[in-house]
């Protein structure tokens, strides 16, 4: 069993923050008019699926430790499953449909689009803004609908979320889409893709020990040459993005290799306080990562024009300083917004 320590924490807060600040780099280059693809090739694989790794990582740490494994299943309903639900419904759910709405309108009026009845529902309570949290939700709660058989077994939920995530791949061949929405509803095809990430987290958690020792030293070295040679050369045989629903089996093996590195690397780090804050925060980051970019790209290319090296930089550097800054000020004055829970507090 690994306990929840200090250690465990840092590791965890100094992932999510490199794949945030990722997502920011990508989201600038996209809005900017700078694709740095040779870069990207290496960012892409774990940017967003090291996400989901870990979340499955924390879910199962949790789940399959007593004292909630040892609950029945009603017990499990009125207790540590009901304590679940109420999270992702409050911290994920609640949180993409308010931040939705808030941006919808100024979202459309700078891209010149218009705005109806339809769209707002879709982009909303349809779940067709944050295709992230959107995603994760749908992947957490068919992963819910599994603990509910109590089984204690980690290759008992990866082979079942291997299958899921078999489904959302053949649904994206076949353009399946749910109740006639052109964006599939709550992102429900990329949230069944993604169960795969969190299973494959949760058999992380459960062999982390002899992994640590395996990766350790000579291994974490020739996992680094390994994940170079897979992308050095440009190829592109492996399709790793959940986001445009562009994976295959071949990526979801180059992105746990990804994953895999960036957890062992930054295992070795020391907490770094800015690494701390951003993994902590990494929602409100995430929220932020569209719009921001958008807009402080407008701005940098009326000013110096576009596809500047320099000028790519400065959007990267100007976008993390303002989210850096709206995400100290929420969480200080405005918690609630991504947990009303905290609103009689």
């Amino acid at each position: 069993m690994i306990e929840n320590n200090k250690k465990n924490i840092n590791w965890i807060n100094a992932v999510k923050a490199i794949c945030m600040i990722s997502v920011y780099f990508i989201h600038c280059q996209i809005y900017y008019g700078c694709w740095m693809q040779g870069v990207n090739d290496f960012i892409h694989p774990y940017y967003v699926n090291a996400f989901f790794f870990v979340s499955g990582y924390l879910i199962f740490r949790k789940q399959l430790c007593s004292p909630l494994i040892e609950q029945s299943r009603i017990e499990y309903a009125k207790e540590g499953g009901n304590a679940y639900l109420k999270n992702v419904v409050f911290k994920l759910l609640i949180p993409t449909v308010l931040f939705s709405l808030v941006e919808y309108v100024p979202k459309h009026i700078l891209r010149g689009e218009g705005v109806s009845f339809h769209t707002l529902m879709s982009n909303t309570i349809g779940g067709g803004t944050y295709w992230f949290t959107s995603s994760l939700v749908v992947a957490e709660l068919v992963l819910l609908l599994l603990l509910f058989s109590r089984k204690s077994n980690i290759y008992f939920y990866v082979a079942i979320g291997l299958i899921v995530a078999s489904i959302g791949y053949y649904l994206v061949q076949i353009d399946f889409h749910l109740f006639g929405f052109g964006r599939d509803l709550w992102a429900y095809r990329r949230g069944l893709m993604a169960l795969g990430f969190l299973v494959i987290g949760g058999l992380y958690w459960r062999y982390e020990g002899f992994l640590a020792k395996v990766l350790n030293g000579y291994g974490i070295f020739v996992l680094l040459i390994s994940y170079a040679f897979i992308f050095s050369d440009g190829n592109h045989t492996a399709k790793v993005l959940i986001s445009t629903m562009d994976i295959n089996w071949m990526g979801y093996l180059a992105s746990l290799l990804g994953c895999m590195l960036l957890i062992q690397l930054c295992k070795l780090l020391n907490p770094i306080s800015f690494l701390t804050f951003v993994g902590q925060n990494s929602l409100c980051f995430y929220f932020l990562s569209g719009a921001l970019p958008m807009i402080v790209s407008m701005v940098v290319k009326r000013f110096v024009g576009a596809d500047h090296l320099w000028g790519l930089f400065l959007v990267f550097i100007l976008c993390l300083a303002v989210a850096n800054a709206v995400s100290f000020f929420l969480n200080r004055y405005l918690p609630f917004v991504f947990d009303l829970r905290k609103f009689r507090k």
